[in-house]
């Protein structure tokens, strides 16, 4: 450090024509960088890899086998021995030694010496672990279907055949359960026990069948859920005009305590509407509940008919109000919901969309059928085009021709909301109970 003195005296100066400035200086402190560099003792491997650091960048490709072997045993008692020879054209050799302490003392030795005019670099050297893919390839003997599948047959192979070569590998029964896949190149083939698919298998594995070496799997029947298990239905359900009783859920009283005849502003009226429409006062429409009260008994029929056939049912509305009423609902009665915005061509583009297995709703519960104040539910459309029938609550400001049964009522009020969905919970929930 230069005193504080000197540096007064000096500052501001004439140095050879140039005025002179000072301030302090000091050296910066330089970290090792200990990440990149292991500590020199560490060996935990008993085998080295020898690398160049010249220009060329590469041990010298003149440099032999012998030549490298007599330098590192020059630098160590132990046996050693070049593991990889095809690394020496690459500039690398992979060097083996007895011990871990043959290994260090013949680094620390040989580290930066000259070998054929180069100047080499040593690491110890650990071979990749390898483990074996135990996901793809199932234990030869796993076989826990007494169903095999054989593949790569030729398509002259007759059933005859091939039965033929399966009965005499095993004593057991043998049947071919699928012969159209001869064709294509397969067969499944039955036997008559587990054990005996197994020693099949075990017999058969790459014989020559009519000039084919076959591969045989064992084979397990996909399981495809698309349907709800078939229900036991009585023939005499649908001659009944209320089989399930759903008609004494619901009286006119109900109706009229749960505000279901109110209805919008006149100047909002749908005219496709007007027929259920009882009259107008102070400016609102008023339902026809002598109407309403037997299209509901209908739409709870229907609905109980679906359930009894293990049918899948949607409950659907869009007013954010009522959202959690109907999701609580439909979990209730063990059927589905959607209550967030509908994109449309769900259904019309469903294989696109979920894929070719996908199974559509039997039946839409539309509990409002507005979007917004000005547009119809896009989902009212989707279910139209695709043919699944609905049943809908519709307010005086609603269109209800693509409804197939449709419920003039009020949809806004909370407690009308209530009342129908406590009334479809009841009715699919005895259809239920008649499965």
């Amino acid at each position: 450090m230069v005193p504080n003195k000197t540096l007064d005296t000096m500052q501001g100066q004439n140095i050879d024509g140039n005025e002179v400035r000072i301030h302090f200086h000091r050296e910066p402190k330089v970290e090792p960088n200990v990440a990149l560099h292991r500590p020199a003792d560490r060996i935990r491997s008993k085998t080295l890899r020898v690398k160049n650091i010249s220009e060329v960048k590469n041990i010298s490709p003149t440099t032999s086998k012998e030549s490298l072997l007599k330098a590192f045993v020059g630098a160590s008692d132990a046996m050693v021995a070049i593991s990889q020879e095809t690394g020496l054209s690459l500039g690398y050799a992979i060097v083996d030694f007895e011990s871990i302490e043959a290994a260090k003392l013949a680094r620390d030795t040989m580290q930066g010496q000259n070998i054929d005019g180069n100047e080499v670099r040593i690491h110890f050297h650990r071979e990749p672990k390898v483990e074996p893919n135990v996901a793809l390839h199932r234990p030869a003997d796993r076989i826990r279907s007494k169903t095999l599948r054989v593949k790569n047959i030729s398509p002259t192979t007759s059933k005859e055949s091939l039965l033929e070569a399966f009965v005499g590998a095993s004593d057991a029964r043998v049947a071919i359960s699928r012969e159209t896949g001869l064709s294509l190149g397969y067969a499944i083939v039955d036997f008559e026990s587990i054990e005996a698919a197994k020693l099949a298998r075990d017999t058969m594995q790459g014989q020559n069948i009519d000039g084919n070496e076959v591969q045989i799997h064992s084979h397990r029947e996909p399981k495809v859920a698309l349907h709800r298990p078939a229900a036991q239905i009585d023939d005499n359900a649908l001659k009944h005009e209320d089989y399930f009783e759903v008609c004494q859920l619901v009286t006119m009283k109900d109706l009229f305590e749960a505000r279901v005849h109110y209805g919008h502003k006149e100047g909002t009226r749908n005219n496709r509407m007007k027929q259920y429409i009882f009259g107008n006062r102070l400016g609102s429409d008023i339902l026809d509940l002598s109407q309403t009260l037997p299209l509901l008994q209908d739409a709870l029929n229907f609905a109980a008919h679906v359930a009894s056939r293990g049918g899948i049912i949607m409950f659907i509305n869009r007013n954010p109000r009522f959202t959690y009423l109907v999701e609580k609902t439909a979990m209730d009665c063990g059927e589905y919901s959607h209550c967030r915005y509908w994109i449309g061509g769900t259904f019309t583009n469903s294989t696109m969309l979920f894929g070719s297995m996908i199974r559509l709703p039997d039946l839409g519960i539309f509990t409002g059928t507005r979007n917004t104040a000005f547009e119809q539910h896009i989902a009212v459309i989707d279910f139209a085009k695709t043919n699944i029938p609905t049943i809908g609550i519709l307010d005086t400001d609603c269109d209800p021709r693509l409804i197939t049964y449709p419920v003039p009522g009020n949809d806004d009020s909370l407690v009308s909301q209530e009342l129908y969905c406590n009334l479809f919970k009841q009715a699919i929930l005895r259809g239920k109970r008649h499965k």
